[in-house]
């Protein structure tokens, strides 16, 4: 059920944000974004980093990559194992962030998802 009195559990999207040769920020961000909005569509409630943060790497001063990943993690660690969980995002290993990310919630015993490896990139809620 997807009723708004639920508490719905987080899912945590991971995944390159930087411009590669192959990939800008924006197609990145748009990636995130779009498996977000199936995420919260599934019943999930998204966390986006690509979002929260989106070009603020132009916007705010003397703010380094190593403090956005460090902000991002704080928030990680917040979630509730066997609750909450973490998707992957294509070409996530291609992100040191991403890695970084992916060994905190295996640590942390958060729940791993890969969007490759599911049909429309997003799981279903657990029950």
């Amino acid at each position: 059920a997807r009723g708004g009195d639920r508490m719905r559990p987080i899912l945590y999207i991971s995944g390159p944000y930087t411009s590669t040769p192959d990939r800008s920020t924006a197609f990145n961000i748009g990636v995130a974004q779009g498996h977000a909005i199936v995420a919260w569509e599934k019943g999930w409630a998204a966390f986006t980093p690509h979002l929260n943060t989106a070009r603020f790497e132009r916007l705010c001063k003397g703010v380094t990559h190593a403090d956005w990943l460090a902000g991002d993690l704080a928030i990680l660690h917040r979630l509730q194992p066997g609750r909450d969980a973490i998707l992957m995002l294509p070409n996530w290993q291609e992100s040191a962030g991403a890695r970084r990310e992916h060994e905190a919630a295996q640590l942390l015993g958060l729940i791993v998802y890969y969007a490759d490896a599911i049909a429309d990139g997003v799981p279903e809620v657990p029950e």
